[in-house]
């Protein structure tokens, strides 16, 4: 189960989907709820109860069955995180990782602390949040997993910047040398991100533009769209910088339009905000107070 797929791949599975037979498709539904958990979560549910009715064909108590409920445990799970229930997307995260953890299966372990992850970012536990991030990355290392190695090095950089944004860049530098074009989308996503935030924390807002553009497209090709949503606001908030404000406004209306779709509470808080701020800044007071 990969961690991220472009969109041509769940096009592949869905159309995959009506040919294979029972033993196959349970891995399929598995598959396009996983991958369709930020892209879409009304259909992401979908994929996950047939899962869960295809699932009647395990025994109860087997390893297979396990491991596909923690499966489905971690894309609820994720659900719950962007429409807000912290709580409960913490609950099913623990419930996966005991399970993935019994059955030494490794990849799910991965996976399960880059969900708690970002639960301990929104209660704000700095030290908890580096933690779970690194025991993911050590052990993709360990895994050969270099997708997810990088997608939580990444992830950690990011992290870091604000507190030595120098030492952040020299790591970045040594682990992605290049461009970033080189790099898997699914990494390009955070990897551009990255280089973004430090171009922006040295005020160099047009390359950080230039550099967040390259994240939000490589993030919406990969179904990333939160971090799509938050990287338009970001595009947004630089063109602001540069007194661009008619340009500011388009990026976070697109942030906007993509948040709306999903009701998720803090993505569609973040873009109101963004927008009211920048119709503030071109007089349209009216509009932003409704913002």
């Amino acid at each position: 189960m990969e961690l991220f797929v472009p969109d041509q791949e769940v096009s592949r599975l869905e159309a995959a989907l009506p040919r294979v037979g029972v033993a196959e498709r349970l891995d399929l539904l598995l598959q396009l709820a996983w991958h369709l958990r930020q892209r879409d979560c009304a259909r992401a549910k979908q994929y996950a109860e047939q899962a869960q009715q295809s699932l009647a064909m395990h025994p109860a108590g087997s390893e297979a069955r396990a491991i596909a409920e923690a499966r489905l445990n971690l894309v609820h799970g994720e659900i719950e995180f962007l429409q807000g229930d912290i709580e409960q997307c913490e609950a099913l995260a623990q419930q996966a990782l005991a399970v993935f953890q019994a059955h030494s299966h490794w990849q799910g372990v991965i996976d399960a602390h880059i969900l708690l992850s970002s639960v301990a970012n929104e209660h704000a536990q700095g030290v908890r949040r580096i933690a779970l991030r690194k025991e993911a990355l050590d052990l993709a290392l360990q895994m050969g997993d270099q997708i997810r190695a990088d997608h939580s090095r990444g992830v950690l950089m990011l992290w870091d910047m604000l507190r030595d944004a120098k030492a952040s860049m020299a790591q970045y530098q040594a682990y992605f040398p290049g461009d970033g074009s080189n790099l898997p989308a699914a990494v390009q996503a955070i990897a551009y991100h990255v280089l973004a935030f430090h171009a922006s924390l040295a005020s160099d807002f047009a390359q950080a533009i230039t550099y967040w553009i390259k994240a939000y497209h490589a993030s919406v090709l990969t179904g990333q769209i939160r971090h799509a949503i938050i990287t338009a606001c970001n595009i947004g908030d630089a063109f602001n910088n540069l007194n661009e404000h008619q340009a500011a406004l388009e990026w976070m209306q697109k942030g906007l339009a993509m948040a709306r779709p999903q009701a998720w509470p803090t993505a569609v808080g973040l873009a109101l905000c963004q927008c009211g701020e920048t119709l503030r800044r071109l007089g349209r007071l009216d509009v932003a107070s409704e913002m």
